[in-house]
């Protein structure tokens, strides 16, 4: 009996480390920021997975000025 409900125990972790970190429902991706000076790359930053309403919030920023560098997300 111990067996059976600690191999239940094992594989209902084991299922649980499998789900990914963002819900199934949700759109998710990966978003990067990037610097632009007069048009050319100049730093781009690690890929960052990104879940609903955070994901959309990258994929419509407009971008703005930091300094002299034009800073956006690109998202995939």
């Amino acid at each position: 009996m111990k067996k059976k409900i600690f191999g239940f125990a094992a594989a209902f972790g084991l299922m649980v480390a499998m789900v990914p970190g963002c819900d199934l429902f949700e759109e998710c991706g990966t978003c990067e920021y990037v610097l632009y000076l007069n048009g050319v790359e100049v730093e781009r930053g690690a890929p960052i997975p990104f879940c609903g309403d955070d994901y959309q919030e990258k994929l419509n920023d407009p971008g703005r000025y930091v300094g002299d560098n034009w800073a956006i997300w690109e998202c995939k």
